[in-house]
């Protein structure tokens, strides 16, 4: 099986981001063959899904994620190893060459998913975090909040117009979650040290251990919504649609 390069991944630059975007409807599409990407790793954490809808989204995701890292390193996807850093967060991408791992580009990665989407953050300008969430409400909101988010930010969402309020409340989440994702870690760990700024929707994070931060939201579909987070100022962040034909090699 042949896999086409989409002439995106041959114009990441320097200090730009390339955000891929999938819907499970589109991987769907994709055929078997892409989950012959899956590590053996991989597979075994799938089985760990009781929902059947949930193992094959978590497959497939996987499977495109390995896709797409393997236009950036370039390699086969069956052959990309994720290596992971003193926090617990998946580092370079290397390769199995001749039986040896070995590092073929400082790429740095991230991925989220969402119910019937997700996303793969891909950049060469350094540490990066994304975060995708369906827009609702979840069980035991005020809990989460208690327990996630400053003073301020709690107020924020509940002084949100009601047909608001889920919205206010995810995209605070997403800003958070993607912010830790850059550097690694648990939410819980250094969810007091974020505050993400209320509505505001650009703005810079600081903590004494880390760089500054920046936070970028992004469309993803109806219903959903999305932040990037990086430790370096993106000369341009670009959004694309993963497409079967690149993977099919039908592309072009």
């Amino acid at each position: 099986m042949s896999h086409l390069t989409p002439p995106q991944a041959s114009e990441l630059g320097e200090n730009n981001v390339q955000v891929w975007i999938f819907s499970s409807a589109t991987l769907i599409e994709c055929g078997e063959t892409l989950l012959d990407h899956l590590d053996e790793r991989e597979r075994e954490e799938a089985l760990s899904y009781i929902s059947t809808r949930e193992r094959e989204r978590f497959s497939l995701y996987r499977a495109a994620f390995r896709r797409v890292l393997g236009w950036y390193v370039p390699c086969d996807p069956r052959d990309v190893r994720l290596i992971r850093n003193r926090n617990g967060k998946p580092s370079h991408p290397h390769v199995v060459a001749d039986g040896e791992v070995k590092v073929r580009e400082q790429i740095h990665f991230n991925l989220s998913h969402s119910h019937d989407w997700a996303v793969v953050a891909v950049s060469r300008g350094g540490e990066l975090g994304v975060d995708i969430e369906r827009v609702r409400l979840p069980n035991g909101v005020q809990t989460l909040m208690d327990h996630f988010f400053l003073a301020s930010e709690a107020e924020a969402v509940l002084q949100a117009p009601e047909a608001l309020r889920a919205e206010a409340f995810c995209r605070l989440w997403t800003r958070k979650e993607a912010a830790v994702k850059s550097f690694g870690g648990s939410l819980a760990e250094w969810i007091r040290d974020l505050d993400v700024g209320g509505q505001e929707v650009n703005i810079s994070l600081r903590h004494p251990e880390l760089p500054p931060l920046e936070l970028q939201e992004f469309p993803v579909a109806p219903g959903y919504i999305g932040c990037l987070c990086t430790s370096f100022r993106p000369a341009a962040v670009t959004l694309h649609q993963f497409d079967c034909g690149y993977h099919s090699g039908l592309a072009g």
